[in-house]
């Protein structure tokens, strides 16, 4: 793009921005603040542009906050897993050490993983009976406790878990949320409630000035509301065509009749005031302010979602990794005290590697149970 042609659609971007003048009381200035707040858009001009041109917004969800990045947190704490298992098998004697070779690491099938390689009831067993234990569900061996490749086995069943949460239980389902919602029950009252909407308080409005990124299309929206009328002015328009005709038929009759001509066009002249009054009353001018009211009152909201069962199973799925990252850092704190014994650092090491187990097998059902449920 040249410079003369930049320098022109520059130009014409900055023709379409705009400010309104409406008048407005600091409760309506403060009213849209809040919900610009609550669906989070940065400036003003922003929401105020997407007012006019949609009116669908997406709510924040502040009464939960679901964490999606589990996989990502789990991270450091994978490091720390391997560290211990080095440890661990470095004090394996020949003896006790399982040199079966298992190839699961091209796998991504949870179902598969723990059908074919996790030792069936293992998560239950004490450490003496997981010496013993071998078999799977599909009765092949399976990854026993001192294999080599344990606890790269059981961070990946970890890690899969986290996956789904992160990308499948915890991503919300996004609704539309009906009238009866406590929040739009809530926006709706704060409109209703306005000084806008008690003439007797409308002196306390000031002039302000409502920033637009199209004052063109803005504009002709606005015009298009004043000029149109509301379903009430239509429904109180036909309720008074009966009555307005009567009275343009007196007007006919008067002209009609043979007397004092003053008088006549004097009744006429009453008759037609009663006539505009009637018109009057029943289409109220309408300003820019009461188009942004209108506006307001015509949003329309969505917001994240997510049931209860899923919102169980998130809950679980933390409270397992606490207790892994729990075991992990006894572990470490132990490796901070003086003259720590390698029989006691053992020791903690079997505790991490069982917690793993166990968290990896729990982790493993909580998704199964809720997909279950959900399909």
């Amino acid at each position: 793009m040249n410079q003369e042609a930049e320098s022109n659609t520059i130009f014409d971007t900055e023709i379409k921005r705009g400010v309104k003048k409406y008048h407005a009381s600091n409760e309506l200035i403060e009213l849209m603040e809040k919900i610009r707040n609550d669906v989070n858009y940065s400036t003003k001009i922003r929401f105020n542009s997407h007012l006019f041109k949609s009116g669908e917004f997406d709510l924040i969800n502040q009464e939960y906050s679901i964490n999606n990045n589990n996989l990502k947190l789990f991270k450091p704490n994978k490091n720390q897993l391997t560290k211990i298992d080095t440890f661990f098998m470095s004090k394996l004697g020949d003896n006790d050490l399982e040199d079966l070779t298992h190839h699961f690491g091209k796998y991504t099938d949870l179902d598969y993983l723990i059908n074919n390689f996790h030792i069936l009831g293992s998560e239950k067993a004490t450490l003496k009976e997981l010496q013993v234990m071998e078999y799977t569900k599909n009765e092949t061996i399976g990854i026993s406790y001192n294999s080599p490749a344990f606890t790269e086995f059981y961070v990946k069943i970890i890690e899969l878990t986290l996956m789904i949460v992160d990308f499948d239980i915890a991503a919300p389902t996004t609704v539309k949320i009906d009238d009866e919602n406590p929040y739009i029950v809530k926006i709706n009252n704060a409109i209703k409630n306005l000084p806008e909407n008690n003439n007797l308080e409308k002196k306390l409005a000031q002039e302000r000035g409502l920033e637009v990124d199209d004052l063109e299309s803005f504009n002709k929206q606005c015009q298009d509301f004043k000029d149109t009328l509301t379903e009430e002015e239509k429904e109180l328009q036909l309720k008074n065509k009966n009555i307005v005709s009567t009275l343009l038929k007196s007007i006919e009759t008067l002209d009609e009749i043979d007397g004092d001509k003053r008088l006549i066009n004097n009744c006429i002249f009453k008759i037609q005031e009663i006539i505009g009054s009637i018109n009057n009353n029943v289409v109220k001018k309408k300003t820019n302010t009461d188009y942004i009211i209108h506006l307001l009152k015509n949003m329309s909201f969505n917001a994240s979602y997510i049931g209860a069962e899923k919102l169980k199973s998130i809950n679980e799925i933390k409270k397992n990794m606490e207790i892994l990252n729990k075991s992990i850092a006894n572990y470490n704190s132990c490796l901070k005290e003086g003259g720590l014994a390698v029989k006691k650092q053992y020791q903690y090491a079997h505790k991490v590697r069982l917690t793993l187990l166990k968290v990896a097998i729990s982790n493993y059902r909580v998704i199964k149970r809720t997909i279950k449920k959900r399909n």
